[in-house]
């Protein structure tokens, strides 16, 4: 008997699975769909399982339909004819050398993907080395200005290790 059970425990056991992490919805209706310039839509009307919590800084809306944040960051590149820079390597470990092929000077800033300063250099001689190593692994955007603000041109920085 205790053989039999052990057998129809192990035969059991093969044909379950665990867990499917799938996102299902159990709605009234729903649909999904892709416009031609690659915008999409979600919906789903009836969803039985949704409350919002809500403070004075933030709203958590639970339940399946959660919209995805797509934060766009511009990045303007308003380069005179004459004036260069270069910035490497990129990604990076430890520093980041600014080259630019003019005399004037202009203002670095190093700033996080939440919009912090981190760094601001006034960019006097023709190359600038740049110190990031007691940052973290990250991204980072190095704008670059001329020293009444006029923006020239701003760098993506992928700091690695």
């Amino acid at each position: 008997m205790k053989i039999l059970l052990i057998a129809y425990c192990c035969v059991v056991s093969g044909l379950l699975y665990g867990q499917s992490i799938e996102p299902q919805v159990v709605a009234t209706t729903g649909s999904f769909g892709t416009a031609s310039t690659g915008t999409t839509l979600s919906w789903t009307v009836g969803e039985v399982i949704t409350t919002t919590e809500s403070s004075s800084t933030a709203t958590l809306t639970q339940g399946f339909q959660q919209p995805i944040m797509v934060n766009i960051v511009a990045v303007n590149e308003l380069i005179p004819e004459k004036l260069h820079l270069q910035v490497y390597p990129n990604p990076t470990t430890e520093q980041v050398t600014i080259k630019k092929e003019h005399t004037a000077p202009l203002q670095a800033t190093l700033i996080d993907v939440l919009g912090r300063v981190l760094e601001q250099r006034v960019l006097e001689d023709n190359q600038t080395v740049l110190n990031v190593d007691h940052l973290p692994a990250s991204s980072y955007f190095l704008r670059v200005t001329d020293l009444n603000g006029q923006d020239i041109q701003t760098f993506k920085i992928q700091k690695i290790r």
